[in-house]
């Protein structure tokens, strides 16, 4: 009896263990799994990141000068750690392009685990951002020192829309900006004390009508209140992510969004691009002092969009004054509207 009970037990212990273990492998395959090969990447950030910075950027931007260095922490499921933003300024004739795979090839070749990626902002600064595993660690800017020697003149005429905004707030700008006899957008910020007076003053003097709203916006109906105190506006000129839009009216009106900031994004206007309502964007805000910045650019890109503020009379008489005395053949002034239709983007 004894005999025939011993096997009996040992089979059912070994049974319960086999159930336990196969229990236990279910729950581990319902837990959240992380990336092994990622995380053992950012394991290494620290020693990559001092690679980074001790040999592989001062060894490519060795006779460029560092402008701006900024630090901010970030932080995930894992732990948290530190991004930098940097702005470099090249030495004269130097091609950001040309520094900028070097940054590539030497990343690669030093620290193969880091990931470089590129863009270009506004056809004439390099912006490089280094990832370790899914962790941004580096965004550097890499901006030419300009020379006063232009690239070749492109074909056709540069198509260039000027979009002076902050109007509404001085009764002068009726008498100074929108007597110029060139093409020109105004941005009217709603509910300011000359914004129907200069909304009238505009579309008689033959310029194009935006709505400016600088301050994020909540809910539809801001926005609908917002256009119905600038008439006459073809477009909605946004400083900010709106968080919700009235696309039907948007639709109804035919208008469109300036996103005067360049780079905005939001659920929201994501849903604005589904519904094809036409997305622009600000390739250079303009301050006193870039003239040569935009004769360059006016040479790479086929069209412009560039802003400026009224507050600063001095920088918007400078660019409309280069506006004016432009060669026809080389520059084409239009409105933002314009510009979309022509180069249907």
């Amino acid at each position: 009896m004894k005999r025939l009970l011993l096997p009996t037990v040992l089979v059912a212990f070994i049974a319960l263990a086999i159930y336990q273990l196969s229990f236990f492998v279910a729950n581990e395959a319902l837990l959240p799994q992380s990336d092994s090969k990622s995380s053992g990447i950012e394991n290494e950030l620290p020693e990559l990141v001092r690679l980074i910075d001790e040999n592989i950027i001062p060894l490519v931007l060795k006779e460029s000068s560092r402008t701006e260095n900024e630090t901010r922490t970030e932080s995930d499921d894992l732990g948290s750690w530190e991004v930098q933003s940097q702005t470099w300024q090249l030495p004269v004739g130097i091609s950001n392009k040309e520094l900028g795979t070097r940054l590539e090839q030497f990343t690669s070749d030093i620290a193969p685990s880091a990931k470089v990626y590129r863009n270009r902002q506004d056809e004439l600064i390099e912006v490089i951002r280094i990832y370790v595993g899914k962790r941004l660690t580096h965004r550097i800017e890499l901006i030419p020192t300009l020379s006063e020697i232009l690239p070749p003149a492109p074909d056709k005429a540069t198509l260039v829309a000027v979009a002076v905004l902050d109007l509404g707030q001085s009764g002068t700008e009726s008498n100074t900006i929108l007597k110029r006899e060139i093409p020109i957008s105004v941005g009217i910020l709603p509910y300011s004390p000359f914004a129907l007076k200069q909304a009238r003053d505009a579309v008689l003097g033959s310029k194009e009508v935006l709505v400016l709203v600088k301050k994020p916006i909540n809910d539809s109906e801001e926005l609908i209140q917002a256009i119905l105190a600038v008439p006459n506006a073809t477009g909605v000129a946004i400083g900010s992510p709106p968080a919700d839009l009235p696309i039907s009216e948007l639709k109804r009106k035919d208008l469109y969004i300036l996103d005067i900031q360049g780079q905005t994004e939001s659920a929201a206007l994501r849903k604005a691009i589904n519904a094809n309502i036409p997305i622009l964007r600000v390739n250079h805000r303009f301050e006193q002092g870039d003239e040569l910045r935009i004769r360059h650019l006016a040479r790479v890109n086929p069209g412009l969009i560039i802003t400026v503020s009224a507050k600063d009379m001095d920088a918007t008489n400078s660019l409309l004054n280069w506006l004016s005395k432009s060669k026809p053949d080389e520059i084409r002034p239009v409105f933002v509207s314009e510009l979309h239709s022509y180069l249907g983007q």
